[in-house]
C-alpha cells in the first residue's frame, strides 16, 4: 500500500446526502472549521449516457460547485482556471460531472494508461467519505485521456489499488478545455443505510502550472 496525500490536503470531508436503493437521494481540523459551503445535488430525471460530454438537459438542472481553491503552488489562492462540478442522483447511481475550463485548451495535458497506473497529466479526482468519519474515503480519479485510477483510503492514511469497483468514466477535450463525467454505481460505495450522511470533496490538478490539487470542499445535500 502506497501512502495517500489525502490527509495532508483535505481540510475536511463533508457532509453528502446519502442515497440507497430504497431512497435516492484529523477530526480535530474538521472542529475548527468555520461553517462550510453546500451544494445541493438534483435527483436525476430521465438517463445520462456517460460520454464526457454533459448535454444532457439534467445537468444543466444540477447547481455547480465552483470556488476551488489552491493548495499547490499558492496555498488559499484561488484556482487559476475555474471549474464547475455538477452532482446528480438516481436510485442507482451517483453521477459526477465536470466542466474543467482552461484558458489553452491545446495543452491540457492528457496520456493514457492502463488502470491504476500514474500519469503525468491533468487530473480530476472524486474523494467520497461514505461513512462519514472524516477519516477513511474512496478516491476515483480520471485524466483527459480517460485513465482511470481508483483507491481506497484508510484510516492511516494508506491507499489502497487494489480496490477495483465497477464504475465507468469518459472526457472530452474541447475549445473551453475539457470535461469528466462519471457514474458510480451505489453497489460499490459501503455505507451506513441508516445515515444520511457522506462526505466529498472534488480536486483537480493542471499540470503545466504544477497547480496540484485544487479542492472545493462542500456540503452536498440531495434536493
Amino acid at each position: 500500500m502506497r501512502r495517500s496525500p489525502l490527509p495532508a490536503v483535505t481540510l475536511a470531508l463533508l457532509a453528502i446526502a446519502a442515497t440507497a436503493r430504497s431512497q435516492p437521494a484529523d477530526s480535530s481540523r474538521v472542529s475548527a472549521l468555520p461553517p462550510l459551503p453546500t451544494i445541493r445535488a438534483a435527483r436525476l430525471a430521465g438517463s445520462i449516457r456517460v460520454d464526457g460530454r454533459l448535454d444532457e438537459s439534467a445537468w444543466a438542472a444540477a447547481p455547480a460547485a465552483t470556488g476551488f481553491t489552491q493548495l499547490d503552488p499558492d496555498e488559499g489562492k484561488p484556482a487559476s482556471e475555474r471549474t464547475e462540478v455538477r452532482v446528480l442522483i438516481g436510485d442507482d447511481a451517483l453521477y459526477i460531472g465536470a466542466r474543467l475550463f482552461d484558458s489553452e485548451p491545446g495543452k491540457v495535458k492528457g496520456l493514457l494508461a492502463r488502470r491504476d497506473d500514474g500519469t503525468s497529466s491533468d487530473l480530476f479526482e472524486v474523494f467520497i467519505d461514505s461513512y462519514h468519519d472524516h477519516l477513511t474515503a474512496a478516491r476515483l480519479r480520471v485524466n483527459p485521456a480517460g485513465a482511470i485510477r481508483d483507491a481506497m483510503i484508510g484510516a492511516d492514511g494508506s491507499e489502497d489499488d487494489s480496490w477495483d469497483p465497477v464504475w465507468s468514466a469518459a472526457t472530452q477535450v474541447d475549445s473551453l478545455g475539457w470535461t469528466a463525467e462519471m457514474r458510480i454505481p451505489l453497489s460499490q460505495l459501503r455505507y451506513d443505510p441508516r445515515s444520511d450522511d457522506w462526505g466529498i470533496q472534488f480536486a483537480r490538478s493542471i499540470l503545466r502550472k504544477g497547480e496540484g490539487h485544487a479542492v472545493e470542499t462542500v456540503a452536498l445535500r440531495k434536493l
